[in-house]
């Protein structure tokens, strides 16, 4: 029996063992699998610098370097295309006074040029001087009739010999038009306050302030002017007593390619036959009777004078009787308004308003900074006259009078200081101002739209159709003019584009993040 039982015991045990190496034969190939898919796993990413690649932080970092890559690129390429583009749709002026910019005035002529303009500038590449160079790229764009060259007089010693027999150095400028040219020269387009660049630069190393004009703009100006006009211009100016200096007004009319010239009219005279206008003015005293009567014949016949004379407490007795004749006087004294003064104080220096469409004043009315200041000026009386326009330029306001010494009330009204006279049978013609003190040096400094008015008159009376209103640009004190300085850099392309870039990647990468 315990045989059989411990038989029977045996095969229980074999049994359940039996069963227990099954069910661990059964759990050995799943562990078995386990370890082994950990062993794979293991083998997989078991290179950490591969692994490396895929993390957050390599990510945003691949995305930086592509994008800094990216913008290296586009600035490059950039750079590349607009170095062949002007400078006039690259570069921005930036400087108070614009040197870098051109005025209405050369917009409008050089978009008006009807002849094939050629501007050649003599200059080695080392030498350029950018604010030249600028100009010029930023006046031929408003133009294809205006084509500017640069010549290297180091490679072609001869080449202005072809147009010109006047003395060229390097850095000045050649302006041609058919068989006419006209050099621009570079030292007239940088002038100093100090006289000289050497005296310039001295001061400057004193610590002492001292302007530098560029006057770039006017010397182009009035060369293309000068050879695509075909007509010319003579004005004389009647000198009535010894000393008379026009220097100032010469050099504006100058300006302008208009030549002047200084007469004394004697008994017996004429005025030249070759002139375009006269000017009478800064009268120190009435002209004498003879003269009168020798600009009387000389409008009666067709003859134009522009006329500005101060007060004089003798009178204008003979200067009177010529302009009688068109119905004009002058009032009896100086004038005050209290409305139009320089100062509240100074109700004789006067601001007067222009008033119509005078082409005289077109130019200048509708900027409120091209001011004309007028001391101690005379009004301006009118009356009818058969075949005689009188056209009112500059007035004061209603609430102008008389000076008077006398203590009576005043006259409150408004006059006239400025017109134009115009008799249509004669086909005479008269631009008169009730003062000749707004031409001096102290009021031009104050207003220097009083030069333009004297010049836009002139241009008037020649009949030229456009005057060069156009003034001297200052350098700072401090500023360096050196004739070779370097280009200007592209700032849109090298800086703000660059940034711009930067900025919107930037934004881009926290959208994204914000939205994980």
């Amino acid at each position: 029996m315990s045989d059989k039982s411990n038989d029977k015991n045996l095969n229980s045990n074999s049994s359940d063992d039996i069963k227990e190496n099954e069910e661990m034969a059964k759990k050995i190939p799943a562990e078995e699998k386990k370890k082994n898919g950990k062993k794979q796993k293991k083998v997989k990413g078991s290179s950490k610098f591969s692994q490396s690649f895929k993390t957050r932080a390599f990510k945003a970092g691949g995305y930086s370097v592509a994008a800094a890559c990216i913008i290296i690129a586009v600035a490059i390429i950039l750079n590349v295309i607009l170095g062949r583009v002007s400078s006039a749709y690259t570069q921005f002026d930036l400087t108070s006074s614009g040197i870098y910019s051109i005025s209405d005035q050369t917009k409008d002529t050089i978009k008006g040029l009807d002849k094939e303009v050629d501007i050649y500038y003599l200059v080695s590449k080392e030498n350029e001087a950018s604010y030249v160079k600028r100009l010029l790229d930023k006046m031929s764009s408003y133009s294809d009739k205006l084509k500017v060259e640069e010549i290297n007089p180091d490679e072609e010693p001869d080449f202005a010999s072809k147009y010109t027999d006047d003395d060229i150095s390097e850095g000045d400028i050649l302006v041609v038009c058919g068989d006419k040219s006209q050099v621009v020269y570079y030292n007239n387009m940088v002038t100093y306050e100090a006289g000289s660049y050497e005296y310039y630069r001295y001061y400057l190393q004193q610590g002492q302030s001292t302007a530098v004009y560029w006057n770039g703009e006017i010397e182009l100006l009035k060369a293309i002017d000068k050879v695509t006009n075909d007509k010319t211009y003579k004005v004389y100016f009647i000198s009535t007593q010894d000393g008379q200096d026009f220097s100032s007004m010469q050099k504006l009319l100058t300006n302008e390619n208009i030549d002047s010239d200084a007469i004394t009219l004697r008994s017996g005279d004429k005025i030249p036959s070759d002139a375009s206008c006269v000017i009478l003015t800064d009268l120190s005293s009435d002209i004498e009777k003879y003269q009168a009567d020798i600009i009387t014949d000389y409008l009666s016949s067709g003859g134009k004078i522009y006329i500005a004379v101060d007060h004089n407490k003798d009178g204008l007795e003979n200067l009177g009787i010529v302009l009688s004749s068109y119905g004009v006087s002058f009032t009896s004294d100086n004038l005050e308004d209290g409305e139009r003064g320089y100062y509240y104080d100074s109700k004789d220096k006067l601001i007067p308003h222009y008033t119509g469409d005078h082409s005289i004043i077109s130019s200048l009315k509708d900027d409120k900074s091209n001011y004309v200041y007028f001391p101690g000026a005379m009004g301006i009386n009118s009356t009818t006259a058969e075949n005689v326009t009188f056209t009112p330029l500059l007035q004061t306001s209603e609430s102008a009078y008389i000076s008077t010494s006398d203590g009576g009330d005043p006259d409150f009204k408004q006059f006239t200081v400025g017109a134009v006279i115009e008799n249509s049978k004669t086909k005479a013609q008269i631009v008169l101002y009730g003062s000749s003190s707004f031409m001096s040096s102290d009021s031009e400094s104050i207003a220097p739209t009083n030069d333009d008015l004297f010049v836009n008159s002139i241009g008037y009376l020649c009949d030229k159709d456009s005057a060069i209103n156009v003034h001297a640009k200052s350098f700072t004190s401090t500023s360096t003019l050196e004739f070779g300085d370097s280009k200007a850099v592209p700032t849109i392309v090298t800086v703000i584009l660059p940034t711009l870039i930067t900025v919107a990647f930037a934004a881009i990468v926290l959208f994204r993040r914000k939205k994980q």
